[in-house]
């Protein structure tokens, strides 16, 4: 490679660099203050059952760059023993829930971290899941001891990449080789 390559190559990484640099600054930036809780123990009282229930589920979404609040992830109800939201697994054996094949029992919580890839070479996309088999009291259904009730929030956000870093220092490498090269040459 010409030196002249080299350090023209060194340019563009280092500029790449610094300019997905500032724009993962702007993405992590947070965008509000959250202020509503959308899957509270009314959502599960207020629930749509019936006496073939299964399963109450409610579960909260706290999104990156988020207008007004906290969303809903998952909200319904099911008369079956098993059914898949998302990523999640959702299955019920007794009064054993199970969530991604993890047991939970009344109280326990599931909690599990995800990572995906970024378009920006400083950022890691992660989605980090707390799902609770939570127990609600509700002395006036008589079909709520037969149901499992699923809460839990489902958080989504930003951890660095070391990528980004390797980008700039392969840049700053090339540019110090392509310089140290221009100036043999020009000797």
């Amino acid at each position: 490679m010409k030196s002249s390559r080299k350090y023209l190559l060194g340019i563009v990484l280092i500029v790449f660099s610094a300019l997905a640099l500032a724009n993962a600054v702007g993405q992590i930036m947070p965008a509000t203050i959250f202020d509503s809780f959308p899957c509270s123990n009314e959502h599960f009282r207020n629930a749509d059952v019936s006496s073939d229930t299964r399963m109450v589920y409610c579960i909260s979404l706290l999104p990156l760059k988020a207008i007004s609040g906290i969303g809903v992830y998952a909200y319904d109800t099911t008369n079956q023993d098993q059914i898949v939201v998302r990523e999640l697994n959702l299955k019920r054996e007794g009064q054993t829930l199970y969530v991604n094949n993890h047991a939970l029992n009344v109280g326990e919580v599931y909690k599990k971290v995800l990572w995906k890839p970024s378009i920006n070479p400083w950022l890691i996309f992660t989605t980090r899941f707390s799902i609770k088999h939570i127990e609600i009291e509700l002395a006036e259904s008589p079909t709520s001891t037969n149901m499992l009730y699923v809460g839990g929030d489902v958080h989504e956000g930003w951890l660095p990449n070391p990528l980004g870093l390797v980008i700039l220092g392969c840049g700053i490498w090339l540019y110090k080789q392509g310089k140290r090269e221009r100036k043999q040459i020009a000797i």
